[in-house]
């Protein structure tokens, strides 16, 4: 069943897919920490933290955005007032009729007829999914993205003969992008998730398989796109042919992994928890290039870790483009009701920038146009490239916006901390750390105590002091994720009268790709901090 489509479908590097657990990859429940012991007073140096459970989530959390919707509803198809069918065709039209939950595609014994149905707009970053029957012969079927006036160019992925063809119209010529093999079948599901400048299509299987055919250039990211295109679904078919359309629809997804999980904070830096979700901004995950990543915005529950995806975070920088810039902080400001972003322009100058916005940005997909970050290793100031993974808070004892951020030099990202009177900048050096090759910078407090955290080289997490940054240990941890250069996220959540640590992190497992990784790891100190009477968990 097509309801089915984007649930039970999972990568291995060979591009051979089998189901586990539902469409995870591989997910283990999580357990009680054994001996999270109550203390007055804790250390983090001294901490351990036991592996609760791990997941893979590919494609299994999406949200729908556009649909032909065939579910308990009669399509009112004699005078297309649900299916608009783009014009361009020079042919008869396909005829229409619905069988239950389906739609047939026909035409006459004596023509052949072609079509493309609209499902929705385009968006450059979404999934589309598209499940066929019935095909018997020379009919072909397929994924449309059209221009809206019949004028620009179309990209038309399609099944024809045991071959799946991507091709490009435009001006009255048409160009082959890319083809696959894949054999003669009387149904087929296909996918094509875009990633702004590519495309990337997946035959989907009837048993859960699923296999990554091929990724194709194809720059989609202009933002009028999304009102100038449209998704469709498309047939051609010889005299007296017909297909069926199963069901369509676009996503927003989670991608074929998740990373770099930066913890949305208030301003003072502790978690925000809503009903017992913490929201978490992570790298959703694509393929090779790291172009084909864009930043999600998640919640996970606190208890099963279960993750459900929340929206999207799109960036512009006044060129017209959308860009899928990841590794994002996000800071509540209660006082001003703003949600202050720092991102990293990945696939662009590879530094920091900022935004900020009075919309929900927990919730659905959003775009934001965004400003280079004054500070000392801006692109600006000559340094740029290969500057990441930004974290920041109001320190009320210093009276500051403090900042942590990685960057390299001479061959080795090393941690710096910064500061400013005002969030945005500009920013000033404080400190610099060893050169331990860092990663994904983060400032948290464990029992009461503020730290400066980084991944590092295989499965090695640093501890700095705060704000001197001077180095004190690595993290204790029972039962490694295998992995390296994760992220060393730590969350102080509130339990009863205690707090307790959840840390979560990835590993690099690329399953389509090299930037598909993102298989998450959870783990729990086995001490949790007795709050005093006057703390709020997660403050100094």
């Amino acid at each position: 069943m097509m309801n089915n489509m984007i649930y039970n479908s999972f990568t291995v590097p060979a591009a051979k897919v089998r189901t586990l657990a539902a469409g995870l990859f591989l997910a283990v429940l999580p357990s009680v920490a054994v001996a999270q012991q109550p203390a007055d007073s804790v250390s983090l140096t001294s901490m351990t933290f036991v592996r609760q459970s791990f997941v893979r989530n590919f494609y299994n959390s999406s949200k729908v955005m556009s649909r032909i919707n065939m579910d308990g509803t009669r399509l009112f198809l004699p005078d297309a007032a649900n299916i608009v069918v783009m014009g361009g065709d020079s042919v008869r039209a396909v005829s229409m009729r619905q069988e239950g939950r389906t739609l047939v595609l026909g035409s006459t014994a004596d023509d052949r007829s072609a079509s493309t149905l609209r499902v929705g707009a385009f968006h450059p970053y979404l999934c589309y999914e598209a499940r066929f029957s019935g095909i018997e012969g020379d009919e072909r079927t397929g994924i449309d993205f059209t221009d809206n006036e019949g004028k620009g160019r179309t990209i038309r992925t399609m099944y024809h003969g045991g071959r799946v063809v991507s091709e490009i119209i435009e001006n009255g010529h048409t160009k082959q992008l890319a083809s696959k093999e894949v054999g003669r079948r009387e149904r087929v599901s296909l996918r094509v998730q875009y990633t702004g400048v590519r495309f990337h299509v997946f035959l989907l299987g009837n048993d859960g398989q699923a296999d990554l055919l091929y990724s194709v250039e194809g720059d989609m990211r202009r933002v009028d796109t999304c009102t100038r295109y449209s998704f469709g679904v498309r047939a051609e078919l010889p005299a007296g042919g017909e297909v069926t359309v199963e069901d369509a629809r676009s996503l927003l997804t989670c991608g074929t992994g998740q990373a770099d999980p930066q913890v949305v904070q208030l301003k003072d830096g502790s978690p925000l928890i809503r009903d017992g979700r913490l929201y978490v901004c992570m790298t959703t995950r694509g393929f090779e290039r790291i172009c084909d990543s864009w930043q999600g915005v998640y919640s996970i529950d606190l208890d099963s870790y279960e993750l459900r995806l929340e929206g999207a975070l799109f960036f512009g920088k006044g060129d017209g483009l959308m860009y899928g810039f990841h590794a994002t902080k996000m800071v509540y400001d209660e006082d001003a009701g703003r949600f202050l972003v720092m991102t990293t322009t990945h696939e662009d100058t590879h530094t920091l920038a900022y935004s900020s916005s009075s919309a929900d940005l927990l919730h659905g997909m959003h775009y934001l146009e965004c400003t280079e970050l004054p500070f000392p290793h801006s692109y600006s100031n000559g340094h740029g490239f290969n500057t990441e993974d930004p974290d920041f808070f109001f320190d009320s004892e210093a009276g500051r916006w403090r900042l942590a951020y990685c960057a390299l030099k001479d061959g080795s990202y090393v941690t710096y901390l910064c500061e400013s009177d005002e969030w945005n900048g500009p920013y000033r050096q404080v400190a610099e750390s060893d050169r331990n090759n860092n990663t994904g910078i983060r400032i948290t407090t464990v029992g009461g105590r503020r730290h400066v955290l980084s991944g590092g080289t295989g499965t090695t997490f640093y501890i700095y002091d705060y704000p001197s940054l001077r180095c004190l240990g690595t993290f204790n941890q029972q039962f490694a994720n295998g992995g390296f250069r994760g992220w060393p996220t730590i969350v102080p959540v509130p339990y009863g009268n205690y707090e307790r640590y959840l840390w979560i992190t990835f590993d690099r497992g690329a399953q389509t790709g090299r930037y598909s990784y993102g298989t998450l790891y959870f783990y729990l100190g086995d001490k949790m901090w007795r709050l005093p009477d006057t703390a709020t968990p997660g403050q100094r």
